[in-house]
């Protein structure tokens, strides 16, 4: 039996301190950390990060947060330009479609299946492993989701965050 008081006072922090332990949302808490990022990208970044789903595309993300698409383009656009960085915001959105099929994916889980749940095609995941981190999608999965994480903070934020590639 929980009791009311032991909700309020150790579920819900508990369930904080778990959830922080997913990448996803250590990420969007960095992203709201960089304050260099205007205020509406930077939320809607973070946004996209904590979404259980995967928002795949700017068009999902405008419908989700109501925010306008020109908005979101001229602020991601000038970000890259202070961070002398021709990046993607498109590419945004396929890191994080290719991290949460590399999370989701088990010994017994099929990429086909993967791709269903996440409402793509297996070829889609394939064309990301390949573009994004230069590996067939079998390749990713042996590295592992922490290697591809890496491989998205080094290849992708830290350009945003400003930080030059090594």
């Amino acid at each position: 039996m929980i009791w009311w008081n032991d909700i309020q006072t150790a579920f819900w922090p508990a369930l904080r301190r778990a959830r922080n332990t997913l990448p996803r949302y250590r990420l969007a808490d960095e992203i709201d950390g960089m304050l260099h990022l205007p205020t509406v990208l930077r939320h809607v970044l973070a946004y996209t990060c904590r979404s259980p789903a995967p928002i795949r595309s700017l068009a999902m993300l405008t419908r989700e947060t109501r925010y306008a698409k020109s908005t979101l383009e001229y602020q991601w656009r000038a970000a890259c330009r202070k961070a002398a960085w021709e990046g993607r915001l498109e590419d945004f959105f396929d890191w994080l479609l290719l991290l949460h099929a590399l999370r989701m994916k088990a010994p017994r889980v099929t990429w086909s299946y993967v791709a269903t749940s996440l409402g793509v095609h297996e070829h889609t995941l394939t064309r990301l492993a390949h573009r994004l981190m230069g590996h067939s999608l079998a390749a990713a999965t042996a590295i592992g989701p922490a290697k591809a994480w890496e491989a998205f903070r080094e290849r992708f934020l830290n350009r945003l965050a400003g930080i030059s590639p090594n």
